[in-house]
């Protein structure tokens, strides 16, 4: 009985993940599958709590940008203690309107 329980809970989770169209991505959910695309420069921003501070980015830090980013809601992905990366929706970058973010700001209080 609990196996059967179990069996229909892990299909009922998997049916939620592919109606959603969602996939885990370590720390945050991806609404598309993974592409190779980085982000383009000024489609993104570090936002650093200390000019003191260097943080390291592995290679592929644009395309786990552009990999993050959302349809319609921005979204602030946490990168370390120090570091969240702000990455407005493609709904928003998409508009003529749009103006390109400074690639990096500190943010002091």
């Amino acid at each position: 009985m609990k196996k059967l329980i179990l069996l229909g809970l892990f299909a009922l989770i998997g049916a939620s993940n592919l109606v959603y169209g969602q996939k885990n991505h370590g720390l945050y959910q991806l609404e598309t599958e993974p592409t190779n695309i980085p982000a383009r420069q000024g489609t993104y921003q570090f936002r650093i709590d200390s000019k003191d501070y260097s943080p390291e980015f592995p290679d592929d830090i644009l395309i786990q940008i552009e990999n993050a980013r959302l349809g319609v809601k921005d979204f602030l992905m946490k990168w370390d203690e120090h570091v969240m990366i702000f990455i407005p929706s493609y709904d928003k970058i998409g508009v003529a309107t749009f103006t390109p973010l400074e690639e990096t700001i500190y943010i002091t209080e």
